[in-house]
């Protein structure tokens, strides 16, 4: 018995230390661009990844235009404080959200498949 407790300890130990130095995903990595009236972000995203849009002070509305670059799946994006934004297979979808007082907005590709990239076109306007 002190036997088997001892090689269940030792794997067990093994495995967290596996854990701790594993190679963080960068599919979690946060990107950032910035909006001004006169330069849009124009960003892909692919599954697990996040863009902040930050917006010029004055700016107000964000225009945004999805494009689901997959092949064969549809695509999903989170929008912060929004609900989310389905685009079929090779296809766009155009959005308008409200950035004024916050002068950002978060977007999340949340999508099902690993193959979903999606391009995020944004600009900012007054309204």
């Amino acid at each position: 018995m002190k036997k088997l407790v001892t090689k269940l300890l030792v794997a067990l130990v093994v495995m967290m230390a596996f854990i701790l130095v594993s190679p963080v995903d960068s599919a979690q990595a946060a990107e950032f661009c910035e909006v001004t009236e006169t330069q849009p972000c124009v960003k892909t995203i692919d599954r697990g990844e996040t863009l902040t849009a930050n917006f010029d002070p004055g700016l107000d509305t964000a225009k945004t235009k999805f494009t689901n670059q997959s092949q064969k799946y549809n695509a999903v994006v989170a929008v912060q404080d929004h609900p989310p934004v389905y685009i079929q297979v090779q296809q766009t979808e155009d959005r308008q959200y409200y950035v004024g007082g916050t002068q950002s907005i978060t977007f999340s590709n949340i999508s099902e498949h690993s193959e979903t990239p999606v391009e995020i076109f944004i600009t900012g306007s007054q309204t």
